[in-house]
């Protein structure tokens, strides 16, 4: 009886959980997350395509840096609050992700692999979430720009430190393979709800998606390039975030119409992500 009673228990549990996921105001946080998250990488590669095309001194930045430079315009804390509001739903809907399942991944290596993955990306938005509030407060706040050598730095000191950040490269290394990966085989087609008689076109959305999954891949690939040089050489400035990343694409030759490209690509993932907010089934497949 007692067994059969905490069974009970759990599955009501189970329940109030999932319906707590697939509940309205989840959906709508969510499609505020997917909208916050376009407006920022269009703003992070509107930035880099400026520093690429029109000033070859000018400066790219990352999240933070586009937070902080919204923080600074007039009127930018209306924008800033509800992109902080939009990367907060976005890393809650990644939490209902991989807590409650809610796209029905499984419980397989795969399906938990995935889900950590979701845990993982909802843990970096809620930061960025934190870091447009801090923003609201106090606009004149210096970004930290340098975060991923601070980390890396951080883990080096530990024991097997090396062997923690390789871990960390291949991590970033593995997402890197699956955007490539998304942008081969569209598999996000799946999950676009387009009408025919709808204002975007449903090819042309695919083709965004694509584009902005490649960048994502060279971008994160390079990113775990770097880690797995500072862990190696147990050099913590040899880490780059993604502001530096690209910056470094310039310093190469041919590197001003790399970084264009790639940031063309970052503005047609945010474009994506736009559409997404709009367009994306949400819920199991």
């Amino acid at each position: 009886m007692s067994s059969l009673n905490t069974s009970e228990a759990a599955h009501k549990v189970e329940q109030a959980a999932s319906d707590v996921a697939h509940s309205r105001w989840v959906e709508w946080l969510a499609r505020a997350g997917y909208a916050a998250k376009g407006t920022v990488y269009v703003l992070i590669g509107g930035l880099a395509a400026l520093a690429a095309f029109r000033s070859p001194a000018g400066e790219t930045t990352d999240r933070s840096g586009v937070l902080q430079q919204i923080a600074q315009e007039s009127y930018g804390w209306v924008l800033l609050g509800l992109i902080a509001l939009g990367l907060a739903g976005y890393a809650l809907w990644n939490v209902a992700r991989a807590v409650f399942d809610v796209e029905q991944r499984g419980s397989d290596l795969k399906g938990r692999l995935t889900r950590l993955a979701y845990a993982v990306v909802g843990i970096s938005y809620f930061l960025g979430a934190v870091t447009a509030v801090r923003l609201l407060i106090n606009a004149n706040q210096p970004v930290n720009d340098d975060q991923a050598q601070t980390w890396t730095a951080r883990l080096l000191s530990q024991p097997y430190g090396v062997w923690l950040v390789l871990a960390l490269a291949a991590i970033v290394a593995g997402f890197a393979v699956s955007q490539l990966y998304q942008a081969i085989s569209a598999n996000f087609d799946r999950r676009l709800q387009i009408a025919p008689n709808d204002l975007v076109d449903h090819a042309w959305v695919v083709r965004l998606g694509r584009v902005g999954y490649v960048a994502r891949g060279i971008v994160f690939g390079l990113i775990a390039l770097f880690l797995a040089t500072a862990a190696l050489r147990q050099q913590p400035e040899e880490a780059k975030g993604l502001d530096a990343v690209l910056a470094e694409l310039a310093t190469h030759t041919y590197g001003l119409v790399a970084l264009g490209l790639v940031a063309l690509g970052l503005i047609a993932y945010g474009l994506f992500a736009l559409v997404q907010s709009r367009y994306r089934r949400l819920g199991g497949a």
